[in-house]
């Protein structure tokens, strides 16, 4: 029997089994791809560091590459 044209799909998540995780991990809040929420200050510093350098060595990196192209 063909399904009326208004009846909505059917949705399917995907749901991993977090068990191997550990107590110490806060599956809660973490968000579909495990990602938490960062709230140590020290962490916080060290990821926008390491950005500010990845950053500094890309823009330059396309700065010569960009000298590069145009001889």
């Amino acid at each position: 029997m063909a399904k009326p044209i208004n009846e909505k799909p059917e949705v399917l998540a995907h749901m991993e089994d977090k068990s191997e995780l550990g107590d110490d991990k806060h599956v809660a809040s973490a968000d579909y791809t495990g990602a938490e929420r960062k709230t140590d200050p020290a962490e916080i510093a060290l990821v926008r560091k390491i950005d500010v350098r990845l950053m500094v060595r890309i823009h330059f990196g396309l700065l010569i590459e960009r000298e590069r192209v145009s001889e």
